[in-house]
């Protein structure tokens, strides 16, 4: 069901891609020393390199690939996010509906496949004055374990000037009744075509693996990474 959502996607991605004058296509390349989500650990606590790609309509529909390593302690090394969604609204205020699916894969095995780890989100988003925005993702087969999870994040970018900001932000997550905050603020500098941003993360997770039970916790945890965008 989760590949026919995924062709899907794709198939409206193409089909709204026949307006090409009006589209905009870009991307961009990441180099970080840490992939956090939402307060936890995807690679072991090390570096990773991602890369995404975004296409965008004058409509307002947009879709998207993103990909980055991972380490689980398992085969699982590679990360395909594909979503596709639809913003509308004003400066003042906008909205954000989508949907993503979370691909992971062996990518050196063939044909890479790690299908009992793959999952999709629904959300929905409202943005206030375009730097504050409050955001929220359900699923509810988590991991492909038939599990409820939902997210709740809030960000705020406080521009210092025209190069620097501070960007904030908390996200609250409940995976089956299990629940957890994190916390983020950092300095982010806009050098065009690069940003650059270090990132202080506070979290309150729990997380038991193996024999280090802050594995993949990023609780006090200082990030650095620098983006090139095209």
């Amino acid at each position: 069901m989760k590949q026919n959502w995924v062709k899907l996607a794709m198939a409206g991605a193409f089909l709204a891609g026949s307006s090409v004058a009006m589209a905009e296509v870009s991307g961009s390349v990441t180099l970080t020393s840490d992939y956090i989500f939402d307060g936890v650990s995807q690679t072991d606590n090390e570096p990773a390199l991602q890369a995404g790609v975004d296409y965008a309509h004058d409509s307002g529909f947009y879709a998207g690939a993103w990909m980055s390593n991972v380490d689980f302690g398992g085969d699982t090394n590679l990360e395909t996010d594909l979503y596709v969604g639809f913003t509308f609204g004003s400066e003042a205020v906008s909205f954000d509906v989508g949907a993503v699916a979370y691909i992971y894969t062996d990518s050196f095995s063939s044909p890479p496949s790690d299908e009992e780890a793959d999952y999709y989100e629904v959300y929905a988003g409202v943005t206030f004055a375009e730097n504050f925005t409050v955001k929220g993702w359900f699923t509810d087969d988590y991991a492909s374990a038939a599990l409820d999870a939902y997210r709740i994040k809030a960000t705020y970018e406080v521009a210092l000037n025209d190069t620097w900001s501070i960007p904030l932000e908390y996200t609250y997550t409940d995976i089956d009744g299990e629940d957890f905050n994190h916390g983020r603020i950092g300095i982010a500098g806009n050098f065009d075509p690069f940003t650059v941003d270090l990132s202080y993360h506070q979290t309150d997770i729990d997380v038991e693996a193996g024999d280090d039970p802050d594995l993949y916790s990023a609780d006090g945890l200082l990030v650095a990474s620098v983006t090139f965008s095209f």
